[in-house]
């Protein structure tokens, strides 16, 4: 029947038209999507002059008066651009100079002596729950009579405080990369203590396995079981000079 009744109304068109085009509208700006509200939304839409100062098109509609539909619709017509927000560490001011001053003398470094990025092995670690993840969204039960019949063993669903994890590590470099090591695989918490074994019976004969040279440098990120004096030391005792040591590396940075 709706097919029919769009036949009818096509053929009504094209007798009273003689085409099928749209008909033309009167290009006349509408009373609320004026040039004047447009820029005035595109100002609050996009202060930028200190973060979380620009407004959302929700609350521009409270205090405007205009509705959150005509907004978006003038967001859309001035070409408006949405980005998401990246999270990143929160730090003082002396941690961000001591970044950046880090990170400056590590550029220079590698810039002066470009053999360096061939001579460097990248170590990191990930953690890697063990629990399957649950959709909470789909995380329902169903029934024909009221909640309180339904069994307690189908209504809760029980989750652990501490999820476990397991901790991967591997080292990649310019022309190498080593397999993962399961540093963690019985559920134990990564130390100072576990992480220099790593180090001493994996991960250090599995990159002289890999680099047939004996002038490799190693970089790894500043993670507490990185910086600690223990694997410091090691790494002094067992490669010289050849690490970047923890307070070369910039602090709050993302890992290597």
């Amino acid at each position: 029947p709706q097919t029919i009744i769009t036949i009818f109304k096509t053929i009504k068109k094209f007798k009273e038209t003689g085409s099928m085009n749209r008909r033309q509208g009167s290009d006349q700006p509408t009373a609320v999507c004026t040039e004047e509200n447009m820029k005035y939304i595109e100002e609050f839409i996009c202060s930028q002059e200190e973060p979380h100062l620009h407004l959302a098109p929700r609350k521009i509609a409270d205090q405007i008066g205009i509705s959150r539909s005509s907004i978006r619709r003038m967001v859309k017509r001035r070409s408006l651009k949405q980005f998401k927000r990246l999270k990143t560490p929160q730090m003082s001011e002396g941690t961000q100079k001591r970044r950046m001053d880090r990170a400056g003398l590590l550029r220079e470094k590698f810039e002066n002596n470009p053999c360096m990025i061939e001579k460097t092995v990248w170590q990191d670690e990930k953690d890697f729950t063990l629990e399957i993840p649950v959709n909470l969204q789909n995380n329902c039960v169903y029934t024909k009579g009221k909640k309180s019949g339904i069994p307690d063993k189908n209504l809760f669903s029980s989750t652990s405080k501490v999820s476990k994890k397991v901790m991967v590590s591997a080292a990649i470099s310019w022309h190498y990369v080593t397999r993962p090591f399961f540093v963690n695989d019985n559920g134990i918490k990564v130390n100072k203590e576990n992480y220099c074994m790593h180090l001493k019976k994996e991960l250090f004969p599995a990159i002289e396995d890999l680099v047939q040279r004996d002038d490799w440098i190693f970089a790894q990120d500043g993670a507490p079981s990185h910086r600690s004096h223990l694997v410091q030391d090691f790494l002094k005792s067992n490669l010289k000079r050849r690490f970047i040591r923890a307070d070369e590396w910039p602090p709050s940075s993302p890992g290597v």
